[in-house]
């Protein structure tokens, strides 16, 4: 009888937490990309359970070898190649989207001021 009602309080558990997590790790993140895209603010569609570590992988290779090309052309014509803005270095993932969805994002952002009148 005992082991009848743990293995009930366990299946009970288990269904729980299985809720808990399909909630946590699929409903919420799709709520915040529908918000995301009713204010016009596009991205990179993320794959679960993931999310765009693919995209940021690509980005971070791409901008190792363009820093590498910039330092090798530097060195040949005998300049510092020193490079103030420190976001494609940083964040390169950023800079890819920031350049691909800008113009929805600015977009957007317009629409919102001339709301706010």
């Amino acid at each position: 009888m005992a082991v009848k009602v743990l293995l009930s309080l366990c299946c009970v558990g288990a269904c729980g937490l299985a809720v808990y997590l399909y909630h946590i790790l699929w409903l919420v993140p799709q709520r915040v990309l529908a918000e995301f895209r009713m204010q016009g603010i596009g991205g990179p569609p993320p794959s679960f359970p993931y999310g765009n570590i693919a995209d940021m992988r690509e980005a971070v290779a791409a901008a190792k070898a363009a820093r590498a090309s910039a330092r090798r052309a530097a060195a040949g014509g005998g300049g510092i190649g020193i490079v103030h803005d420190y976001r494609p270095a940083v964040l390169p993932y950023y800079e890819k989207w920031r350049k691909e969805h800008a113009q929805s994002a600015s977009a957007a952002a317009v629409t919102a001021g001339h709301q706010d009148e």
